[in-house]
């Protein structure tokens, strides 16, 4: 289990019927935006894994709450976010195939298929720390 405070943010991408590929795929578009944000005492370092986990909200008294959060994506987290450094983003080589693969997804729409194009290095921790980030949109023509 963890507490967050401070300033810690987590953000969750639900796996729907769209499928683990399309979750992690939308959390690597949202870590993209998120680690260009700095200001002149904070900077972000953002990882990002997949899995399951379990939360809960405890508390009540005094009207004081915290969510607790456990699963061992929740702990291969902790090693995504000290692997990047200010601006960067880590992420764990599950969830980086996962999100490769969102283009083979069977439910995306041949039309409307984004490319993921990512610049990366391995960490010796297995995790990778990704230099660049870019979503091509691509068209294909109808068929004849």
């Amino acid at each position: 289990m963890i507490e967050f405070a401070g300033d810690a943010l987590i953000c969750a991408f639900r796996n729907t019927s769209e499928g683990m590929s399309e979750a992690c795929f939308r959390a690597l578009q949202c870590a993209h935006v998120l680690r260009q944000h700095k200001t002149a005492f904070l900077s972000t370092h953002i990882g990002v894994t997949c899995g399951e986990m379990q939360i809960g909200l405890l508390g009540g008294h005094n009207d004081q709450w915290v969510y607790v959060m456990n699963g061992e994506c929740v702990s291969q987290l902790a090693g995504c976010i000290e692997d990047a450094g200010s601006q960067e983003v880590a992420i764990t080589e599950e969830c980086y195939y996962y999100a490769r693969t969102h283009d083979t997804y069977p439910g995306t729409p041949v039309a409307f298929r984004n490319k993921l194009q990512v610049e990366k290095e391995r960490k010796p921790s297995g995790n990778f720390l990704l230099k660049s980030i870019a979503v091509k949109r691509t068209r294909t023509p109808p068929p004849p």
